[in-house]
């Protein structure tokens, strides 16, 4: 499904006003952080009781379903709690996950807290690319061909109060566009500031047919990941994939047509779903989050919280 570009989209390059996903904490001021603090390290989290409700008012998570940190600096959740963070919510995950990203931490043995919002972006733009334009289920052998997955470093102090290199304990996995690769163009920022203060509590859901939705919450840094190849027996699959996608692209396909999709329709692209994004039959479709339509400027915040008022095209 190729869409045209409406002024909405137009001017989201252009909006100056904070969206839904700069709104809720992202502090990060340097003079609060405790001595040794390194970039990827936990935030105390900075997450009210009204970005809370207004979470669960958007249909982002279920209500009654959260709660506060307490005065942990690092995550401490409950039995039967996982740890989500805003900035992942506003970008397109909520509970339960589903098979296509619940493979991710499976796969990278790895965390939500784990991924950049940056690569949640990238994941949910994606889904959206698979099932809004290409109308298929998001393929895992086209996003190997498309994407890599990078580890994220920094020097931190050991015991011995020496300088160690470490994967980052937060944004230790950054998705990343390969340089040769063809994805509808999509700019977004260096780095989201804050966002390790953005976290909370939350039951967790399952996926069906799964015991859990996330993994059990752990503080273990991710181990450097495996290298994404494509396997022989996806090759011709994603060879005509391919040539749908550099289609698109060459039709005007942007990366903000891929957001603005599912932003329009209140759809998160990484939760499980009823059915896919080319089944979609309007306000009343039944895998929305929220029944309310989206205005163009709201589309705009939500756009420009993503990018970072980057020029997109």
């Amino acid at each position: 499904m190729v869409k045209e570009k409406t002024a909405a989209l137009e001017r989201a390059k252009k909006a100056t006003a904070k969206g839904r996903a700069s709104s809720r904490g992202g502090s990060s001021s340097r003079s609060q952080l405790p001595r040794g603090w390194v970039q990827g390290d936990w935030i105390c989290s900075t997450i009210t009781e009204k970005d809370l409700a207004d979470l669960a008012d958007e249909g982002l998570i279920p209500h009654g379903s959260a709660r506060l940190p307490g005065t942990e600096s690092q995550p401490q959740p409950q039995e039967g709690e996982c740890v989500l963070l805003a900035t992942h919510v506003d970008r397109g995950f909520s509970l339960p996950p589903n098979p296509f990203f619940r493979g991710f931490p499976n796969f990278f043995g790895a965390q939500l807290h784990h991924f950049t919002p940056n690569s949640i972006a990238y994941l949910a733009a994606f889904v959206s690319l698979c099932e809004n334009f290409l109308g298929c289920w998001p393929h895992w052998g086209l996003f190997k061909h498309i994407f890599t997955c990078r580890s994220q470093t920094v020097k931190k102090e050991n015991p011995d109060d020496e300088r160690t290199q470490v994967i980052q304990m937060c944004g230790g996995l950054g998705v990343q566009m390969r340089g040769k690769s063809a994805f509808p163009a999509m700019t977004l920022p260096d780095s989201v500031r804050g966002w390790q203060s953005t976290w909370f509590y939350c039951q967790d859901q399952s996926t069906p047919g799964q015991s859990t939705g996330l993994p059990p919450f752990s503080m273990s840094r991710v181990d450097k990941p495996s290298s994404l190849k494509v396997l022989p027996e996806e090759k011709a699959q994603v060879k005509l994939l391919m040539e749908c996608v550099v289609q698109l692209i060459r039709d005007g396909v942007t990366g903000m047509d891929l957001l603005e999709v599912f932003l329009r329709w209140r759809i998160q692209p990484l939760q499980y779903r009823g059915h896919p994004m080319w089944m979609y039959s309007g306000t009343d479709d039944t895998t929305r989050v929220h029944p309310e339509e989206v205005g163009d400027a709201t589309l705009e915040r939500w756009m420009t919280a993503i990018t970072g008022n980057k020029d997109n095209p």
